[in-house]
């Protein structure tokens, strides 16, 4: 797979953002999904992290290799394809843009949203954002 720690690291931080953790392990986001949005990839995205963090946290105390869920992502952009070293906040910017546009406007309780992003935030900025 090649080195992939800038990615791993994202997809941990992300993984303990209990809000969007808990609206994939629930499959509430499936209710959000907007497969038309020209700015998104369908669902890929969203399908391939959704399935990486049920793998995270099923239970099974097993280690997941997020090989498919970089396939997909490599599909979709050739940023991250080199197995190189790459900077984690250019793969989170990739991540939440996608993941935004293909959860983006099928939303009927904002909130949530609104509640994700301030997440997002909060760990894109280690902690260190004012509202």
């Amino acid at each position: 797979m090649g080195n992939t720690c800038y990615m791993n690291s994202i997809i941990q931080a992300l993984s303990y953002t209990k809000s969007l953790t808990n609206l994939i392990l629930f499959n509430s986001y499936l209710h959000y999904i907007n497969s038309d949005n020209p700015w998104g990839c369908g669902s890929e995205i969203v399908t391939a992290y959704a399935d990486l963090i049920k793998s995270l946290w099923t239970g099974n105390n097993r280690p997941v290799s997020p090989i498919d869920f970089k396939r997909i992502i490599n599909s979709k952009t050739d940023n991250f394809t080199d197995n190189q070293q790459h900077d984690s906040q250019e793969f989170l910017q990739f991540l939440l843009n996608g993941l935004h546009a293909e959860l983006n406007s099928f939303c009927v309780d904002y909130s949530v949203i609104v509640k994700w992003f301030q997440v997002c935030l909060l760990v894109a900025f280690n902690g260190h954002i004012i509202y």
